[in-house]
């Protein structure tokens, strides 16, 4: 993810957005990036963290409305966590961002029920839109 800022995107309401990537300075980078476009943000380091702080969003009935997740992390990667997070919230959008490029981690991407992909390293701006437009895609 680069460093460059965007400027701050009018938000048609608070959304709740867990991210996860076990690169410190990668998850802290895109969390404080969406704070300022006025998201909440929930951080996690892996797949297994990512599934424990979703259910404390459900259980606190202020669930993830979205969920920015790395595709390479130990233990519970991105697409398990996917396709574990999806079996208990089936509307809940994920965007899985990687640094691979072979067409076999994209399509298990998908596959796993991802609602977009992106190629790292990801610019602000990038990941700003791709949320907005993720987010509005569910809206309709």
């Amino acid at each position: 993810m680069d460093g460059k800022q965007s400027a701050p995107l009018a938000q048609p309401f608070a959304a709740q957005i867990a991210v996860a990537d076990d690169d410190d300075d990668s998850r802290t980078l895109m969390a404080s990036a969406l704070r300022r476009c006025g998201y909440e943000v929930s951080e996690a380091r892996n797949g297994e963290e990512l599934l424990s702080r979703c259910e404390a969003l459900v259980r606190s009935s202020r669930p993830p409305d979205l969920v920015v997740s790395d595709i390479g992390m130990p233990g519970c990667d991105g697409v398990n966590a996917t396709r574990a997070l999806l079996s208990q919230c089936p509307l809940l959008r994920v965007i899985l961002v990687t640094g691979y490029r072979d067409a076999d981690t994209w399509r298990d991407a998908y596959a796993s029920g991802a609602s977009l992909v992106i190629a790292k390293p990801v610019k602000v701006s990038t990941l700003v839109a791709a949320i907005a437009a993720v987010l509005q895609r569910s809206a309709i």
